[in-house]
């Protein structure tokens, strides 16, 4: 009898974790709501940009981070400019050498907010299986900037191995990225940023 019930409690267990969890757009945070959370309370600018830092090379540079701009268009062409921030939660300070820039209307930004903070799990779950990967060459990132013009946060994306880092992140808007339930959210943001024209890291 004992053995049964050890049985039972353990399927019952195992039911509970393999649970499926599903991922959409289930917030329901308005425009006024997600505009009152950081970072788009503020922020003055969006910017979608693109940037190729894992393909540039050069002999004498240790760090890709170390070459200037113009060094950096000797190698490719296409960069346009560079950006160079150190954020609250990131590790280091992030160089880009971008390649496409678009900044976002009123309309893009209340589109980028809606699917960060609507585009979620249906519910909160214990536990979730998540996504993992050794892989991690961001090509994408969305800046938010003050009305000083300084970036006040971040939102990198690697598409490539549907990956994401978002700095500072108070409210918990990136916490289930990582979560398999989730990866459609990889395809509503390439969606956004092809629609915007960015093309690299997207297409290429």
């Amino acid at each position: 009898m004992k053995n049964i019930i050890t049985i039972l409690i353990c399927f019952i267990s195992l039911a509970g974790f393999s649970q499926e969890y599903k991922c959409g757009y289930y917030g329901k945070k308005t425009v006024e709501q997600r505009n009152k959370m950081f970072p788009f309370n503020k922020t003055k600018k969006a910017v979608l940009v693109s940037y190729s830092n894992h393909v540039l090379q050069n002999p004498d540079a240790e760090l890709t981070d170390e070459l200037t701009l113009d060094e950096a268009k000797v190698i490719n062409p296409k960069i346009i400019g560079k950006y160079e921030f150190k954020l609250e939660g990131s590790e280091r300070t992030r160089v880009y050498f971008i390649t496409e820039e678009k900044e976002l209307d009123v309309n893009g930004k209340n589109e980028i907010s809606n699917i960060l903070c609507n585009y979620t799990m249906e519910k909160q779950p214990g536990k979730f299986s998540a996504v993992g990967t050794m892989c991690y060459f961001p090509r994408n990132s969305v800046l938010f900037f003050d009305a000083n013009d300084t970036i006040i946060c971040c939102f990198e994306i690697c598409f490539e191995c549907q990956n994401t880092a978002f700095w500072p992140d108070p409210n918990g808007i990136n916490n289930y990225s990582k979560a398999t339930a989730c990866e459609g959210r990889f395809d509503v943001l390439k969606h956004f940023f092809g629609k915007m024209g960015i093309v690299y890291g997207i297409k290429e």
